[in-house]
């Protein structure tokens, strides 16, 4: 017990730590310079395995990688290493890895791609453009398995963008 106890506070001082850094830092303002900025700190074979993925379970992969990009910016992934540590000491049921996929056990960001691939995003194809940019409207009955919230569909929308202006070819 007191080592759990022990851990548990060492991590919270820590999270207290990164906070207060973040806090401090100056960070972009502008949603698509905080996409943009997310989608760099993806990682490169991770990305990779992502479009391979999507490809060979019939999802769009520019999709794929935006939802990645906009998850990036709520979850980046030092939180999705500690989300699978509290969940593996705490036996949490959480939403985990790149992709937040709720399962009963921590998954890997590889794990939650697949889940979400083969899961909510099964068969997801993007329609064309409208005036060369994705419409809210075009992307919300697409990501309504995966997350309806409507910030989260505009999010996904920028990600698009942002991935259509080649701001995220690593």
């Amino acid at each position: 017990r007191g080592l759990t106890d022990g851990t548990l506070t060492s991590v919270l001082a820590a999270l207290f730590g990164v906070a207060a850094v973040r806090t401090l830092t100056p960070r972009p303002t502008d949603d698509y310079s905080v996409v943009t900025e997310a989608a760099y700190r993806l990682d490169r074979r991770m990305v990779a395995y992502a479009r391979e993925r999507a490809i060979s379970g019939g999802v769009n992969p520019r999709l794929v990688e935006a939802i990645m990009a906009v998850e990036n910016v709520q979850r980046p992934v030092w939180v999705r290493r500690l989300e699978r540590l509290l969940g593996r000491m705490l036996h949490l049921s959480l939403t985990y890895g790149i992709m937040q996929m709720r399962a009963p056990r921590p998954l890997s960001d590889r794990e939650s791609i697949d889940a979400a691939i083969d899961g909510p995003l099964r068969g997801a194809v993007l329609p064309p453009p409208e005036y060369g940019r994705w419409s809210e409207e075009q992307l919300a009955p697409i990501l309504d398995g995966y997350n309806s919230d409507p910030v989260f569909v505009h999010w996904v929308t920028i990600a698009l963008s942002v991935l259509r202006d080649g701001r995220l070819q690593g």
